[in-house]
């Protein structure tokens, strides 16, 4: 079960527990629930945390890649633009 949903799971049990008078918002909750919900939490966060640790090493791949044909492509352009004007110039000492 996604975590998400045992979170809601335990905000639903707070709702539906006892209030305690004159103890500032306290309640009674079924203790037995609460540790079954949290160790549903503890056996789900491993999983969700290695996705998000995929995700974030994928993100990175993929912006090292661009940052590299980025480079790449502004290499390109500035050599080609070099052999133009080499050749352009050569073209007019040619014609002296």
């Amino acid at each position: 079960m996604p975590i998400e949903e045992i979170l809601d799971q335990l905000d639903e049990l707070i709702d539906r527990s006892w209030s305690l008078p004159l103890t500032g918002g306290r309640c009674v909750v079924d203790a037995d629930k609460v540790r079954e919900l949290l160790d549903d939490v503890r056996l789900n966060l491993p999983t969700e945390i290695r996705q998000a640790q995929s995700i974030v090493a994928d993100r990175t791949a993929i912006v090292e890649e661009a940052k590299k044909e980025a480079k790449e492509n502004k290499e390109d352009k500035t050599s080609s633009r070099g052999c133009e004007y080499v050749g352009y110039r050569s073209h007019l000492f040619g014609a002296l």
